[in-house]
């Protein structure tokens, strides 16, 4: 458990980088775009995870595995892996570039109710290749378990990116924000780049050549898992705020998206130790009885943490509120506490959840990702309509308490 400590202090450095950075890119969008902007950059950042999920799918995970697996082989035998992410990531981007090009003003009208925004999206996607190669590097470095790499060649990219951000959103606002978030992903992986070309394993051939069936079948599950993901969650969000926005009204979308920010930023200290730690560590195990034994331990140390944090969140709500944002989003307040409950439910379920990523067991989670995100969807429109903005919240936290019910019932029998 002391690695796990080490690795949560290590990312909780690059991750309280982040929620700087987030927190005063939060505020200076707040102030040049309000709550409306708020709610309009919150749809363009989900379609981006969504295309940027897609073009990641075979590259993220899959690649952490067995990097981590196979560390120990002769002859860098992980190289395999790499090779076939990179060469299914660059299919899939072969077919996806044309389809949002060709469909940008159908899916700005989808996403938006407009087609003012086609630009942005044409842009996200013609940038994917670049995502795609921050997402190989750090995949490498994770499973490498290089984590002083991972997290010094991460915060150079925050800061560039938070320059970026910051430069466009004051000079252009709601527009500035608007291309800021369609460029982001491209920044951090261009930045990953220039950082990793130091490194003895960044050499063009250990990830381009010619790979085994075995491999292609081992990238392929963690495809289908991911694309799965990378769909199912972000569509989700994009189904959840267009009914906020038709029951409530943008500006009350917005209220709800910056509460939603907040959690995701904070979060992302936790999700972030255990993706670098975890995953790396339930690669290696190999048997059910010491992945629950492992769960357990992680469960002792990150339950408290992640109560910790959301208690003082909302202790801390006004203050963050009035830091953050501006006296338009004070309404927000009243939204934290049903959405920290979610919050330590989410991080629960998800501990318990790994082992079908460490298994590849993809039946069960292709299954799970659809069913539990129709759930929240579904939970969404009843009590939307019932509670008004409340119901957003309450729809999160039962569906994750539901998810976590069910990954503690079933764990054994995906943990094969």
């Amino acid at each position: 458990m002391k690695k796990l400590l080490t690795v949560t202090l290590l990312s909780g450095m690059l991750t309280f980088l982040r929620m700087c950075c987030g927190f005063v890119i939060s505020k200076i969008i707040a102030v040049y775009t309000g709550p409306s902007g708020l709610a309009v950059l919150g749809q363009l950042q989900s379609f981006a995870s969504i295309c940027n999920g897609i073009i990641n799918a075979s590259v993220s995970s899959g690649i952490v595995r067995y990097t981590s697996e196979h560390a120990d082989d002769p002859g860098e035998k992980f190289t395999l892996w790499w090779k076939s992410g990179v060469q299914t990531g660059l299919i899939i981007y072969a077919c996806l570039c044309p389809i949002i090009i060709i469909a940008s003003s159908y899916l700005s009208k989808l996403v938006f109710d407009s087609d003012e925004y086609s630009t942005y999206i044409i842009i996200i996607g013609l940038l994917l290749p670049f995502s795609l190669l921050g997402t190989i590097l750090n995949s490498v470095l994770n499973g490498l378990q290089q984590y002083k790499r991972f997290v010094f060649t991460g915060m150079i990219s925050v800061i560039i990116s938070f320059a970026v951000i910051c430069t466009l959103t004051i000079t252009y606002g709601v527009k500035g924000a608007l291309i800021a978030a369609s460029l982001q992903a491209a920044i951090l992986g261009i930045t990953l780049g220039i950082s990793c070309a130091r490194f003895n394993w960044f050499r063009f051939r250990n990830f381009w050549g010619r790979v085994d069936k075995q491999q292609r079948n081992d990238i392929n599950k963690y495809l289908t898992m991911a694309m799965v993901s990378a769909l199912t969650l972000p569509v989700a969000q994009v189904f959840i705020r267009k009914i906020l926005i038709a029951e409530v009204g943008w500006d009350t979308a917005g209220q709800w998206q910056s509460v939603w920010k907040i959690s995701e930023v904070y979060l992302s200290i936790v999700t972030m130790a255990l993706s670098t730690y975890f995953m790396p560590k339930l690669a290696k195990l190999k048997n059910v009885t010491e992945i629950q034994k492992e769960i357990r331990s992680v469960v002792m140390i990150i339950l408290p943490i992640i109560t910790l944090m959301s208690v003082s969140i909302y202790f801390s709500r006004d203050l963050i509120i009035n830091v953050l944002f501006t006296k338009e989003f004070s309404q927000a307040r009243d939204l934290f506490m049903i959405q920290l409950v979610g919050d330590v439910l989410k991080i629960w379920s998800w501990i318990y959840a790994y082992p079908m990523l460490s298994r590849a067991a993809v039946k069960w989670y292709v299954s799970t990702e659809i069913i539990f995100a129709l759930l929240w969807v579904l939970f969404s429109y009843l009590l939307i309509n019932v509670m008004g903005v409340q119901g957003a919240n309450l729809a999160y936290t039962l569906t994750y308490g539901f998810y976590l019910i069910f990954m503690m019932l079933n764990m054994k029998k995906f943990a094969k």
